[in-house]
Parts: C-alpha cells; structure tokens; sequence
C-alpha cells in the first residue's frame, strides 16, 4: 500500500509543477500576454507558435529575466523556479509542444546575463 501511494504522489508531481507554472503565468504574464496566450495586437506578441517562445531555453530565460521590447525584467521578481515552471507551462500549452526548462537553465542565463550571485529565495 505504501508503494502505491508513493507511486501516486510521483505521478501528481508533474502535474503539480504544470499547475503551478499556469497559476503563475495567470498571475504574472497573461494581463499582457492573456491566459489563452493570444497576445495583444502591437506591440504584445502571442505566446502560441512563438517562434521565441519554442526556441533555445536559454533565450527565452534571459527574454523572461531582462525583459525585451517593453516586456518587464523578471529577474528581480521571480525566482528561477518560478521563471521555469511559467515557461514550461507556456512551451506546452495553446498547441506549443516545446521540451519544459529546468531550473538550471534559468540559473544559467541568469549568470550569463550578468546576475551572477542574485538569487532570490524560493519566491
């Protein structure tokens, strides 16, 4: 019994963290970009079929952290967790079918883009 529960629990997790990355991307990205991720015409880009969004991790980590074209910075704001699990959920939503970036990712193009050593708490 205690098997299947672990069992259970481990299958919730990515379910869990997909949940998360929509609750925040409701929160924090779909004012500008709207929860069904059509974007706004001019100057707000739809998130479905992004060509930036389903590009290199990378990229779109250092886009989602320093902002770009009157997008916010969210490196101040969100945690690389955070920063992760709204990107995973918008690479694999509104017909996207993107690979989800990890929190190392994040990290990364957080250091390479010169915030080496900010790291915010668990926020």
């Amino acid at each position: 019994m205690k098997k299947m529960i672990a069992l259970g629990l481990l299958l919730a997790a990515p379910v869990a963290a997909q949940d998360d990355g929509h609750a925040l991307f409701l929160q924090k990205c779909a004012a500008c970009h709207q929860a069904e991720g059509q974007g706004l015409p001019n100057p707000i880009p739809p998130l479905a079929g992004s060509p930036v969004l389903l590009g290199e991790e990378s990229d779109v980590a250092g886009v989602v952290l320093h902002g770009k074209a009157g997008m916010p910075a969210f490196h101040f704001f969100l945690s690389d967790a955070k920063i992760a699990a709204i990107l995973t959920y918008a690479r694999g939503s509104w017909g996207n079918a993107a690979p989800p970036v990890s929190e190392k990712v994040v990290a990364d193009a957080r250091k390479l883009l010169g915030d080496d050593g900010f790291k915010l708490p668990s926020n």
